[in-house]
């Protein structure tokens, strides 16, 4: 048996059940011997006592996350009343929207039907049609953009309002909340 004879013989050919059914000697001693010289156990054995360590740093702050729970309980409900608010804010426009876009279909649709019927060799009254129903588009994106600014403004004054609300409340919280703490022995 020559050399590549035997190198072929630990080589596997590329089926993967001949891979599976190799003895680790014919793969190499190398892929399951970690490079530091430790076994997969103590490894696992490093890593449960580096999760158990972890587990029982989060257990021990835990009481202060429990206290300080009423304080975000405020944050969060003032969070969902600004979500619900500013759907409602975007409801408004995008209806607003829809009956201008449905309204500039409908007359572009008049403008081309009267384009077609009535301005047979008379560029005048083409202009005409034409400039109207630019005129009224131009209507329409101006209120698409008024009440755009609208909207925006009425999200960002809430969202301001709301979240000075919600600091001024935690903060009355966190306050009865440190009174209640102190004033009970342990």
């Amino acid at each position: 048996m020559g050399i590549d004879a035997r190198q072929s013989a630990h080589r596997p050919s590329g089926n993967m059940d001949e891979v599976m059914r190799m003895r680790p000697s014919a793969m190499g001693a190398s892929l399951f011997t970690p490079l530091n010289g430790t076994r997969k156990h103590e490894t696992k054995k490093t890593n449960l006592n580096k999760t158990l360590t972890s587990m029982q740093e989060m257990a021990k702050s835990t009481p202060s996350v429990l206290a300080a729970l009423p304080a975000f309980s405020f944050q969060g409900a003032h969070f969902w009343q600004t979500q619900n608010t500013f759907l409602k804010e975007f409801e408004t426009f995008s209806t607003a929207w829809f009956k201008r876009r449905y309204e500039g279909t409908q007359t572009a649709l008049d403008a081309s039907k009267q384009l077609a019927e009535d301005t047979m060799g008379n560029p005048a009254t083409a202009m005409g049609i034409l400039a109207d129903w630019q005129s009224h588009s131009m209507e329409r994106l101006a209120e698409d953009a008024k009440d755009y600014m609208a909207m925006m403004t009425a999200c960002a004054a809430l969202t301001t309002a709301n979240e000075v609300e919600a600091v001024e409340e935690s903060g009355e919280s966190a306050k009865r909340a440190t009174k209640s703490a102190k004033s009970n022995p342990v």
